[in-house]
């Protein structure tokens, strides 16, 4: 079953995205191997990199879709000046449960076009994406 977003949210608050933007790394962490010898016996052991359990999302905003009220400037300054409080969910397009991301920062400094119909593309880093009901 693939999931295919239907709908994300920020704190919330729906936002408009080019669905073909869309990338999502679950931050489940990395896993490497090590070797364990004891006498002729080797064993391999996995380790998990826990610094490597950072969630990382990226999509491109479409501004010509938002509230006539919603200036995108606002929005990034506000999500820009919450770090580690945002949260992001994603809602599946038919079955599936909804996704979403705690603790979440708005990574990269957007630039903003001065047109009606520029989109802005946004990188959250955030906890490890969980499932929801």
């Amino acid at each position: 079953m693939s999931f295919t977003p239907k709908k994300i949210y920020v704190n919330g608050n729906i936002v408009p995205f080019v669905q073909s933007s869309l990338k999502i790394k679950g931050g489940y962490g990395e896993t490497t191997s090590r070797v364990q010898v004891s006498g002729r016996s080797v064993l391999l052991v996995p380790a998990q990199n826990l610094e490597t359990n950072i969630s990382e999302i990226s999509f491109d905003l479409i501004t010509q879709d938002l509230d006539s009220d919603a200036d995108p400037r606002i929005l990034i300054k506000t999500w820009k000046s919450n770090p580690g409080a945002n949260i992001l969910t994603f809602e599946p397009d038919g079955a599936g449960q909804t996704q979403q991301i705690k603790s979440a920062s708005l990574m990269n400094d957007p630039e903003v076009m001065e047109t009606p119909d520029g989109n802005i593309s946004l990188t959250w880093q955030g906890s490890t994406l969980t499932l929801t009901s």
